[in-house]
């Protein structure tokens, strides 16, 4: 399903600056490029280890794992703005995490209505001044480089795990051999986590008219249809409609990995997939620690997992869409809120 299109040889157009992107009235679209700088400032980027706004605070592993597996969740992406009402030193950010695992992401499906810790897919949000992105003392995974490291390696006392799970896998690609030799560099290169991308924006081109058609589009169907078996008719031409609707807003930029909704006022809707599987506003809880309803912010498009080579396998990971929501109030919070993730998945 992530190949709907296969032309991702045109360029995106030219990036939106950070303020021009928070203040922006239209879509934005994201795409991925190959790093360009270190990450020692307040990236959005996809794939490879997250770049913590808090790392003092990070959340507690009962958080960082999957709700059904119970392994350590991996880093999607992050997306970070400025905050609308602070100044250039704040920030506001999004962190996207989730199971590689399709039988968990299914599992997933049937209660991603409920306000639960039994998810594949988690968002965690940060609003912190930017003075306060200081890793020092901070000790994370050297197998994942992406939690903190709570238990070290008995044998070297040199190598910092946030699980069990990933002290096994770092055993198993040689630190049984490395581990007593004082010569050898012990740290390895955790080598499932997806490739690294840095994120653009873009404004989304095409006009308030074209996308007015294409909503039409979606409500109608054939003029004359057969009496017989109507209904059956009018719901599959109706699919369809919304399905080609769809697939001509996604030629416009076919390389896109994240679409960012319009407005932060709870008026801005992600671009579903197909008719079924769409989140309601009773769907989405409010926010666990003000109560303020949550806002749709972003959407992760399923290209992101062909850019990251993801086998297109039977058991493969796979969506239509991820639609991330967060507090519409952007509620202080000590380090590290979870929101909420809604996923529709793939025709």
């Amino acid at each position: 399903m992530r190949h709907i299109t296969c032309n991702f040889s045109s360029s995106p157009p030219t990036p939106l600056s950070p303020r021009v992107f928070m203040e922006r009235s239209g879509v934005a679209l994201g795409f991925t490029r190959k790093p360009s700088r270190s990450w020692s400032d307040f990236p959005s980027k996809a794939g490879g280890a997250p770049v913590w706004l808090d790392p003092q605070n990070m959340p507690p592993m009962a958080d960082a794992c999957c709700g059904f597996c119970k392994e350590p969740l991996q880093f999607l992406l992050q997306v970070c703005v400025p905050l609308p009402e602070g100044d250039d030193e704040n920030r506001f950010t999004l962190l996207v995490f989730m199971c590689p695992k399709m039988a968990c992401l299914n599992l997933d499906q049937a209660q991603q209505s409920q306000e639960t810790s039994h998810r594949s897919v988690k968002v965690f949000r940060a609003q912190v001044a930017a003075r306060r992105n200081d890793p020092n003392g901070v000790r994370l995974c050297d197998w994942c480089h992406t939690w903190k490291g709570g238990s070290q390696c008995g044998g070297c006392r040199k190598i910092s795990y946030c699980s069990r799970k990933h002290q096994v896998e770092h055993w198993q690609a040689g630190h049984s051999h490395s581990c007593k030799d004082s010569s050898s560099d012990k740290r390895a290169e955790q080598k499932t986590l997806w490739h690294e991308f840095e994120l653009e924006f873009s404004e989304e081109e095409g006009s308030e008219e074209e996308e007015e058609d294409e909503e039409a589009a979606d409500a109608d169907g054939p003029d004359i249809v057969p009496a017989t078996n109507l209904d059956g008719f009018q719901e599959a031409s109706r699919e369809d409609s919304f399905w080609a609707a769809f697939q001509a807003r996604m030629t416009r930029a076919p390389s896109q990995v994240l679409r960012l909704g319009s407005s932060r006022a709870g008026d801005s809707q992600p671009l579903w997939m197909k008719l079924e599987g769409q989140a309601s506003d009773a769907d989405i809880p409010s926010c666990q620690l003000c109560g303020a309803p949550r806002v749709f912010e972003f959407q992760v498009m399923p290209q992101l997992l062909y850019f990251f080579g993801v086998e297109n396998e039977r058991d493969s990971l796979d969506w239509g869409t991820i639609a991330v929501y967060s507090c519409r109030d952007s509620c202080p919070a000590e380090g590290y809120v979870q929101e909420f993730a809604w996923v529709q998945s793939s025709p």
